[in-house]
């Protein structure tokens, strides 16, 4: 399949190997800053396929997929004028733009064109996240009722965006409603003085009740914790060292009530695998092509919804927001990266 890539830094640089072990004909590369196409060029011997402008490289190369590892804020544009080429499959870094008008513009194009458009959420593919849901929908679990991540200070668009569409992907299930504590202070970001992020805790909950809680807060500086709590067990995963350890009840005391919390439960302790960037970009480049299963357009709008809610709550005293309100500031242009 003839690619390109467009965003030659850390995640172009991934993708370009993800695209060259799968295979795929590179025909075309390009960043605003040529040391960066350079660069992609020596390290994977791509040859003279560096194109100073988007639009060139679209029209001489006529790629089938391409890959977009830019900032958030040029997402829309890329996307766009890849769907006006006809290029067939599309990949976008996330968060998906800056704005919810963006998104739904986005959303709009790709339906009107029936272009396959996913965004490099790839929490569905793995095992840190896969193995916790099978565990937690068995009868021995008895179904997910909420989530807790405790994490050092990641910053809520850098990687809460990740976590919102982990929290979907965990419940089969939107969030609906969203409250938000902010810090006070604007987190910078390597990629430029002009963007911002924001450390802070949110309280998220889907229609059916169950409930998700995540705190990235300024103060916290170490780890990554993520607690399942089902029905009748508890699942533990430290997804920095792989660590999983689940509790739950034994099999004879399922059916006494959930007031009766401290019943004699099996313990276990296990290993996952560690997470494999490139192998993971490969399974959402293979449901891409595929044309299913892959990580769409309306989850990563979801998950920019929700971060916009979260701004919304947080500037109006924290009170609770609907995800799915026409009231939230689709105009509004957010400095995520």
């Amino acid at each position: 399949m003839k690619a390109a890539v467009i965003g030659c830094g850390r995640m172009g640089l991934r993708h370009i190997q993800a695209l060259t072990e799968m295979g795929s004909k590179i025909v075309g590369i390009h960043d605003a800053v040529p040391q960066a196409t350079n660069g992609a060029i020596k390290q994977f011997n791509l040859g003279e396929i560096a194109f100073n402008s988007f639009e060139g490289l679209l029209s001489e190369t006529k790629p089938e997929l391409v890959v977009i590892a830019t900032t958030a804020p040029s997402h829309r544009q890329y996307i766009e004028q890849s769907i006006e080429h006809g290029v067939k499959y599309i990949l976008c870094e996330k968060p998906l733009s800056v704005s919810i008008a963006d998104c739904e513009s986005i959303l709009a194009m790709s339906k009107q064109h029936k272009a396959n458009v996913a965004v490099n959420h790839q929490m569905r593919f793995l095992e840190q996240y896969i193995k916790p849901k099978a565990l937690a929908v068995s009868k021995e679990f008895g179904g997910l009722a909420c989530i807790n991540v405790t994490a050092g200070n990641f910053g809520m668009a850098m990687n809460g965006t990740h976590y919102f569409e982990m929290a979907r992907f965990m419940f089969d299930e939107y969030p609906k409603k969203i409250c938000a504590w902010f810090g006070q202070d604007d987190l910078s970001n390597p990629r430029g003085a002009q963007f911002m992020d924001k450390s802070g805790s949110v309280r998220m909950e889907t229609k059916s009740g169950k409930r998700f809680y995540l705190d990235a807060s300024a103060d916290q500086g170490h780890g990554l914790l993520v607690n399942y709590v089902c029905k009748f067990g508890q699942i533990f995963v430290d997804e920095l060292s792989g660590d999983l350890r689940y509790t739950r009840r034994q099999d004879e005391f399922q059916d006494l009530p959930t007031t009766r919390y401290g019943q004699p439960s099996i313990i276990v302790d296990e290993k996952i695998n560690a997470v494999d960037i490139i192998e993971s970009t490969k399974a959402v480049i293979t449901a891409l092509i595929s044309g299913s299963g892959y990580p769409s357009i309306e989850d990563s709008m979801y998950a920019v919804r929700t971060l916009v809610a979260a701004y919304v709550s947080n500037e109006n005293n924290h009170i609770e927001i609907d995800i799915e309100s026409n009231d939230l500031p689709k105009e509004r242009v957010f400095p995520w990266a």
